[in-house]
């Protein structure tokens, strides 16, 4: 699914945000993700006892494209959303005004996926404790 399709279903933006607000409320423990080797080299998952969210970058180095996946309670990927910057050319059958919407819907998703790829990234790499560690043994 592309990120226009998801922000069109207002089930996927809802569940970005609330993955945003849980991980920054420390309820949501992200964990480096064991993906089968399919060409996307970091991921970061998120489990409940029904399913599992993982995230990733496409390229492996942090930057746009990101994927989101979602997986049932076996393992198998239900839903996928791959996130890319949006293009703001007009299609046949859009006006100025429509692709411009589009444009604003898709960037504003966006921009709520790379938030949640930074902070499940931070949480599962537990960068700040990494940092407070540093600090304590330079401090010694």
């Amino acid at each position: 699914m592309d990120l226009y399709e998801a922000s069109r279903d207002e089930r996927f933006p809802r569940l970005v945000n609330l993955l945003i607000t849980k991980t920054k409320a420390g309820q949501v423990q992200w964990e480096v993700a064991r993906i089968p080797d399919d060409g996307e080299s970091d991921g970061f998952s998120f489990s409940t006892r029904r399913s599992t969210v993982i995230i990733g970058s496409v390229k492996g180095d942090g930057q746009a494209p990101f994927y989101l996946s979602i997986l049932n309670e076996h393992g198998f990927e239900v839903e996928r959303i791959l996130a890319e910057p949006p293009d703001l050319e007009v299609g046949p059958d859009e006006t100025r005004e429509s692709a411009r919407f589009r444009y604003m819907q898709v960037s504003h998703l966006l921009n709520q996926i790379t938030t949640l790829y930074k902070q499940a990234r931070r949480v599962a790499l537990q960068t700040d404790q990494v940092i407070d560690h540093l600090l304590q043994d330079l401090a010694l």
